[in-house]
């Protein structure tokens, strides 16, 4: 198979992924603050290397404000859910995720907060100043996607996170697409929340994510439970992480996606970037000579996303047709109506490219010659 939904779900993993994820669940019963013996201490002692590992990709400086959660929609529901209070406003892009938007909609469907979207450029870039002229007295929050599911476009958080920092409002980042691609600094770039999934550029097993919360930052829970700790006190502990780690955490995807950061940190984020910038180049080139190619996004920057549409062909069929040859892509609308609605696909949708790092440019230039067929 030719992969190019990695977008998705990044696939296939670095094999000491696979084999720490297998030799865990083979190997170990109760893990950490679940047992008195060694599965409970080992279990222990890689999960906070879990946490400290992240925290160095990200220039996080306390690992203990790392949260492990199933993926990046649970991680934002968190901070969404537990951080924002009844008269509060919120301030999103054009193109959040429906990660995003779908809690936010239903708070304020329930009169609980209000939020205003920023403008962005036609390539789906949301610029500081559009920012600056939504903020209200009651603002709590912004959040903003760092790079698009959709199209890959990407946002300056940096610049951003500045002015958000000028008026100390929180300022949360959806890193779902970036984390482990780009260069992510929380104290740089201002980041108060960071949320992210483990299973894409992380390299991950699925059912893992991640969040970071900045020292000011303190939700409530949004559910309780056993922590493995102060278990003789009815009430929930007010330290992080336990605060928001209730239940059995998922031992053995955790030390895999230990794995998982450890590979990315040693193939650094910018090579990996790089290469999937070449091969997006390879299909933008060739491509773009083709009759009735319409592509979306950032079409003069480097991006690690292609999405297109052909013409008088429905994006379904494309997929369809190249699913017959082997070659996994994504069509549809991709869990984000905001976006599809700026780039007024919302009745077609598009039909969307990710390669990853193991993608080889030969796989790329596979999927040209078979595209082509139908273009």
């Amino acid at each position: 198979m030719i992969y190019l939904n990695n977008a998705a779900t990044s696939w296939p993993k670095p094999e000491s992924v696979y084999t720490s994820l297998n030799f865990h669940t083979r190997s170990f019963g109760a893990g950490f603050g679940r047992g008195n013996d060694k599965h409970s201490e080992i279990s222990s002692g890689i999960i906070y290397d879990c946490r400290c590992a992240a925290a160095g990709l990200f220039g996080i400086n306390c690992p203990e404000r790392i949260i492990f959660t199933q993926n990046a929609t649970d991680s934002i529901n968190i901070a969404l859910k537990g951080l924002l209070k009844k008269g509060d406003h919120v301030i999103v892009s054009s193109t959040e995720h429906n990660s995003v938007m779908r809690p936010l909609v239903k708070m304020k469907n329930s009169g609980i907060i209000d939020y205003s979207v920023a403008d962005c450029s036609k390539e789906g870039k949301t610029h500081p100043e559009s920012i600056r002229k939504l903020i209200r007295k009651n603002t709590a929050l912004v959040s903003i996607i760092h790079t698009s599911n959709v199209t890959g476009t990407t946002n300056d958080i940096e610049a951003i996170g500045n002015e958000c920092a000028k008026t100390g409002i929180p300022f949360m980042v959806d890193a779902s697409q970036s984390a482990g691609i780009y260069d992510i600094d929380v104290e740089r770039d201002g980041i108060s929340i960071l949320a992210m999934p483990g299973h894409k550029g992380l390299l991950g097993p699925q059912g893992t994510g991640l969040l970071y919360l900045a020292p000011s930052i303190n939700p409530d829970t949004i559910r309780e439970g056993g922590t493995g700790s102060f278990s003789k006190n009815l009430l929930q502990p007010d330290d992080l992480p336990d605060k928001l780690e209730s239940g059995t955490q998922n031992f053995p995807a955790i030390a895999a996606l230990l794995e998982g950061i450890r590979f990315v940190i040693e193939a650094k984020p910018s090579e990996i970037r790089s290469h999937q910038f070449e091969l997006i180049e390879e299909i933008r080139f060739e491509l773009r000579k083709a009759p009735g190619i319409k592509e979306y996004g950032d079409k003069e920057n480097p991006s690690t996303i292609y999405s297109f549409n052909i013409d008088g062909t429905d994006n379904s069929e494309i997929c369809s047709y190249l699913a017959e040859k082997d070659i996994c892509v994504r069509g549809g609308f991709h869990c984000s109506f905001m976006a599809h609605k700026h780039f007024e696909t919302i009745n077609t949708g598009m039909t969307r490219i990710s390669p990853g790092i193991f993608t080889r440019s030969s796989e790329i230039q596979s999927f040209i010659k078979i595209l082509k067929k139908i273009i």
